[in-house]
């Protein structure tokens, strides 16, 4: 894949997992062909449709309409949830669901821990898209566990029962019939 192939939007949780710095410049040897850049997370938009076409988009938020008004609202009822409700919005870009369920405080106490790691569920319609998002999960230390298409991401959104527990990744799998 080449270097322009690649957009991580919204590495906090990576940051938290210790695969990048503060400033955002990729720390593993692996990740040397990702481009460097520095997210304002204060933003509310990270991407263009211009820059994302072709690229990898990690969508690791939610929507909760106390914060985001309407909008959540629209993107719950998406019949492919919020993460194909935002992938709409950015035709052409390689839309994986990621990283969204577990409090960012779990994953940076739990990372690498021995055992069962935990699971991050992900979805999407572009299996190198998610083969890379996996790689990121499991060089984050955690277990990265394939849910499927874009459409199932709807079920690891807040209000399902995985979202927000810090289950194993055993344990998802045997709830998503893995």
């Amino acid at each position: 894949m080449k270097k322009s192939q690649i957009a991580i939007i919204m590495v906090v949780a990576l940051a938290l997992c210790g695969l990048v710095r503060a400033d955002d410049k990729p720390v593993k040897k692996k990740y040397d062909k990702a481009p460097e850049m520095k997210i304002d997370v204060n933003k509310k938009y990270f991407a263009t449709l211009e820059t994302s076409k072709g690229k990898i988009v990690l969508d690791t938020g939610n929507a909760y309409e106390r914060r985001d008004g309407a909008a959540a609202h629209d993107a719950a009822a998406h019949r492919q949830g919020s993460a194909g409700w935002a992938a709409e919005m950015f035709p052409g870009a390689r839309w994986v669901k990621a990283f969204n369920t577990v409090y960012f405080k779990t994953l940076e106490s739990e990372a690498h821990r021995q055992g069962d790691r935990v699971g991050i569920p992900l979805a999407s319609d572009d299996p190198d898209a998610m083969d890379l998002a996996a790689s990121l999960v499991r060089d984050a230390g955690l277990d990265p566990v394939i849910v499927g298409p874009l459409a199932r991401g709807k079920e690891f959104e807040p209000d399902t029962p995985p979202y927000n527990t810090g289950m194993s990744g055993r344990q998802l799998r045997a709830l998503f019939g893995e």
